[in-house]
């Protein structure tokens, strides 16, 4: 009898790089949740199926171009690496996938997240009864934080279109009337433990109650090539961020009041209590209220 033998070498295989990401496609008029979800043949349909994945390094979650989603993605201890990171994105040809969060927290909430890349998604939360059982007075396009102690490294959000932000109910505020809206497009939110290396780049940011972009409790921060129209309160605000770029950036219009629900003070920029803090080769125009607005 004639016998084969196959000799394999254990380090010619430890050499091989190992990879075992996925990429899960979400397509709201032709997917299902049955579905696989891993091609876009076999499509879910829905952002609460894509928030139960437990997420590896290297995936990718896919939205189909063209199609609105309902809702809001959650990314909750996703861990990428430097070399493969968890990116959320669109696939196929046609305008950016939108995701309609009205009555969510937020478009897109990360929290405890590491190595996490968000591109090319439009996003919207205007009003609606709040339904997830979050903050009525709360509202975001992209929302980033942690639990208590934790944090979060190396996010990246980039091409994103986010417009008309604002919760179910008003805060009692200081703006032009005596409550606002409080919305903002996004918030980066670290604690006391390090949260740091973020980055948010070529966004287009239109009509929010409050906020375009915060950034709370980081270091090593870059806002870059934004273009932020018509905010209702300061477009830009960092507070006990260290180690921070603001560069090439577009204000046209903070502490706006094109709509009733919006704060209607508003500087371009307000850094407070931060350090190392490069701002250049931005435009501020048209900023409007009272006080030290500038």
């Amino acid at each position: 009898m004639l016998r084969t033998f196959c000799i394999i070498s254990v380090s010619a295989l430890l050499s091989l790089p190992l990879c075992f990401s996925t990429d899960y496609y979400i397509d709201a008029t032709n997917g299902s949740d049955i579905n696989t979800g891993t091609s876009s043949a076999q499509p879910w349909s829905t952002l609460s199926t894509a928030s139960s994945v437990n997420l590896q390094a290297g995936d990718r979650i896919l939205l189909k171009a063209g199609e609105t989603f309902p809702g809001k993605l959650a990314l909750f201890g996703a861990i990428g690496t430097e070399t493969d990171p968890i990116m959320v994105s669109s696939y196929g040809e046609g305008d950016q996938p939108i995701i309609d969060a009205a009555g969510y927290l937020a478009g897109i909430y990360i929290r405890d997240s590491r190595f996490i890349e968000i591109s090319d998604i439009e996003i919207t939360a205007d009003g609606g009864t709040t339904i997830d059982n979050s903050d009525s007075k709360r509202r975001y396009g992209v929302y980033v934080n942690t639990t208590t102690n934790g944090s979060f490294e190396r996010i990246t959000i980039r091409d994103l279109y986010i417009h008309d932000i604002y919760p179910e109910d008003p805060t009692e505020h200081e703006g032009k009337n005596p409550t606002t809206y409080v919305g903002t497009a996004i918030s980066l939110r670290g604690t006391d433990a390090p949260s740091s290396h973020v980055l948010v780049e070529n966004c287009r940011i239109e009509r929010t109650g409050y906020k375009a972009i915060e950034l709370f409790k980081l270091s090593e921060a870059e806002v870059l090539d934004n273009h932020m129209k018509n905010i209702g309160g300061p477009a830009i605000q960092p507070g006990w961020v260290d180690d921070l770029l603001v560069r090439g950036n577009t204000v046209n219009g903070s502490g706006a009041y094109t709509d009733p629900r919006m704060h209607g003070r508003g500087s371009g920029i307000w850094p407070w209590t931060s350090n190392r803090v490069l701002i250049e080769k931005n435009r501020f125009m048209h900023a409007r209220g009272r006080g030290d607005t500038c």
